[in-house]
C-alpha cells in the first residue's frame, strides 16, 4: 500500500509537487495551508508535518504518538496562532489508535512522544487471530468496512457464517494470488448470512469484491 500527497496549481490544473507515503494516506483526514505559507498534515506513523506550500520541503515534524490521521485547525487566540490536531488513529489505516488532541503554538514545550506500532504498508487483514469463531459480522462494531474478527482460526470442516451487520452491501469473496471467486458469499445485504464450510486446511484469505481495502483471513487447521 501507498500514498501520495500532491500540490496542485489551481491555475494549471498541473502538479506542482509530489511527496510519496508507503501508507494509503487518501483514507485520512486532509491538511491544513495558513496565509503564511505552510502546509499541516498528520501520517498515520504519528509524524505531524509542517511543509512548505510552495516546493512541498518539509520544514518541522513532531511525532504524537498515535496515528495522526485527522485534519489539523489553525485557530488564533488573543493574537497569538495555535496549531490543533487530533491524533485517534484510522481503523482503515489500521493506524494506532489513541485518544489526545495535541496543540502547538511558538511557545509551546511539549516534546514529542515515542513512535507508535508501525502502520500498515503492505495490504492484507491484520489484528489479532480468533480461536475457534465460526461467525464472522461484516460491519461488526459500528466499523462499516471490516470483518470481525478479521482473522480467525478454525477446524477442517467448519461451516463459517458470515453476516452483515451494516447498512452497506457487502461480500465475503476469495482472494488467493491476484485471483477472485474460488468461494464467494455473493452480495449480503443488511441482516442477511452466508454459510461457507471449509474442508481443507489451509490459509484462506477473501476481500469485499465492491470494497476491495476490507481484508480478512480464515485460517483451517
Amino acid at each position: 500500500m501507498s500514498g501520495t500527497f500532491t500540490a496542485i496549481g489551481g491555475n494549471t490544473n498541473k502538479i506542482v509537487w509530489q511527496d510519496k507515503s508507503p501508507y494509503p494516506i487518501g483514507r485520512g483526514g486532509g491538511s491544513t495551508t495558513t496565509a503564511g505559507g505552510l502546509v499541516f498534515r498528520g501520517e498515520p506513523d504519528g509524524n505531524f508535518l509542517a511543509l512548505d506550500a510552495k516546493t512541498g520541503q518539509e520544514l518541522w515534524r513532531f511525532q504524537t504518538g498515535f496515528g495522526a490521521d485527522a485534519t489539523p485547525a489553525v485557530y488564533e487566540v488573543d493574537g497569538e496562532e495555535y496549531i490543533a490536531i487530533g491524533t485517534g488513529g484510522n481503523q482503515g489505516m489500521l493506524s494506532a489508535n489513541g485518544d489526545a488532541v495535541w496543540v502547538f503554538s511558538l511557545k509551546g514545550q511539549l516534546g514529542p512522544l515515542w513512535p507508535p506500532p508501525a502502520a500498515m504498508t503492505v495490504a492484507g487483514p491484520a489484528g489479532p487471530i480468533a480461536a475457534g469463531v465460526d461467525t464472522i459480522n461484516i460491519g461488526a462494531n459500528n466499523i462499516e468496512y471490516s470483518y470481525g474478527p478479521s482473522r480467525t482460526r478454525v477446524k477442517a470442516g467448519t461451516a463459517v457464517t458470515f453476516t452483515n451487520v451494516c447498512d452497506t452491501p457487502h461480500t465475503a469473496t476469495s482472494f488467493e494470488a491476484g485471483k477472485v471467486g474460488k468461494w464467494d458469499t455473493g452480495v449480503l445485504e443488511k441482516g442477511q448470512s452466508k454459510t461457507i464450510t471449509f474442508s481443507e486446511p489451509g490459509n484462506y484469505y477473501y476481500i469485499c469484491a465492491p470494497h476491495p481495502w476490507m481484508y480478512g483471513q480464515v485460517i483451517v487447521e
